[in-house]
């Protein structure tokens, strides 16, 4: 089913914060029934999860950008090319499971038990992420909605049930590596089998996708330097107390920009197919504009007005120390969010110069922190914020100036006929 794409931008939007508040739920449930060692290891377990499905997202954003690019009457078979790749790729991802979990095993022995159920997840991650990037490139959000619901309920209540059940913490994590199956099932069904009745086999080598997903894997890296590196720079050059303090401050940083995150995996081949229709820009971009705006205002005034109290909710009263730095954290993060839609922006029309902006603030971030003499978490926080400012101004000049020249992307990049 396609639909506007005013539409899909806010089924997407309201989807993935959904499914952000049922991880929530997740993490706040079994925070209160695990005592600290276990929560520590379930914890790492699905970081290492969600890590590494966001180093997919590289490929779902190739995928996306493929399928709105293709010319009209290559977009059937581009759809089916990209649908049996994502078939093809079960066979790669159960040879790393079953070596990954096999070295992992013979490493760490009984340990390594939660850690061996997790390779379940292996096999369907990268056909999860790709599937993704068909059924958006092709504006079809319900598809990419009913998958991430599925996830997030079945992570839930399926790791609910098994600890309820006295199956531990094998339980949880074989919950947490099935729920990725289960996301893969019902794309698999409702996207893969209908392009394949509908078009003549067709190929799109993996190497090739994975070539035009390195642009959106350098966006992820500029990402994880903006926003997720901020607790280890925090450990190398702030003192002990004040490391926690950035922690609790990047974790509001992560909740608002991944509220708008979702909204990006639907202006990329929003814009795509735009251009490839000869439509105008404005009505797959104005919507997502007004939502990612109304989310960063919203932010801003908790983060300036209410910190202590935001605080107290999101990791409890113990970081309050850090309140004054919040409306400092959330602006960084508005800064960030900002750059990364408009880096996303001008890729999705072939201009590389935002995404070279961002990845350089990101690192430009990053080494003006090392290089702090004496630093302060409001030092920390203050040259963060400026470096964001930086980037943010430098794109916004860049999209109110045409670029003299775009790489083109050509329907060549993906199958050939």
């Amino acid at each position: 089913m396609r639909i506007p794409a005013a539409s899909t931008a806010l089924l997407i939007f309201l989807s993935s914060n959904l499914a952000n508040l049922g991880n929530l739920v997740f993490n706040m449930l079994f925070g209160r029934w695990m005592s600290p060692t276990d929560f520590a290891l379930l914890a790492a377990c699905l970081t290492v999860l969600l890590g590494g499905m966001g180093l997919l997202e590289a490929l779902r954003m190739a995928a996306s950008h493929q399928m709105a690019d293709a010319a009209p009457d290559r977009r059937a078979a581009q759809e089916a090319a990209l649908a049996r790749l994502s078939r093809r790729a079960l066979l790669p991802g159960l040879i790393l499971s079953i070596l990954g979990a096999a070295v992992w095993l013979a490493l760490q022995g009984r340990d390594a038990a939660p850690w061996v159920l997790l390779f379940m997840a292996l096999p369907v991650a990268m056909p999860l992420s790709i599937l993704r990037g068909l059924a958006l490139g092709r504006m079809q959000a319900v598809p990419v909605v009913v998958s991430a619901q599925a996830e997030m309920l079945f992570r839930l209540l399926g790791a609910v049930l098994a600890w309820q059940a006295g199956l531990g913490m094998g339980g949880v994590v074989l919950a947490l590596a099935l729920s990725i199956g289960a996301a893969w099932l019902v794309l698999d069904r409702s996207v893969v089998m209908p392009a394949l009745r509908r078009h003549a086999p067709a190929n799109l080598p993996v190497g090739r996708l994975v070539v035009a997903s390195l642009p959106f894997a350098a966006l992820q890296a500029a990402q994880l330097g903006a926003l997720d590196a901020d607790v280890l720079l925090a450990w190398l050059v702030l003192p002990a107390d004040q490391t926690g303090l950035v922690a609790a401050l990047c974790l509001f940083q992560r909740v608002q920009f991944y509220a708008c995150f979702g909204l990006a995996s639907v202006l990329l081949p929003a814009v795509a197919l735009a251009r490839a229709q000869g439509a105008p820009l404005g009505p797959a971009v104005r919507p997502i504009i007004l939502l990612s705006g109304a989310v960063a205002a919203t932010c801003l005034l908790a983060a300036t007005v209410f910190p202590t109290w935001v605080l107290n909710a999101l990791v409890g009263p113990q970081y309050a120390a850090a309140a004054t730095g919040l409306g400092m954290a959330s602006g960084a993060a508005a800064l960030f969010t900002f750059g990364y839609m408009a880096a996303t922006l001008m890729l999705a029309q072939g201009d590389w110069r935002g995404l070279a902006i961002l990845t350089a603030g990101a690192a430009c971030q990053g080494l003006a922190i090392i290089a702090l003499p004496h630093a302060t978490l409001e030092g920390f926080l203050i040259t963060k914020l400026v470096a964001q400012g930086a980037a943010a101004l430098g794109l916004a000049m860049v999209l109110l100036l045409p670029a003299r020249s775009q790489r083109p992307q050509p329907a060549s990049v993906g199958i050939r006929p």
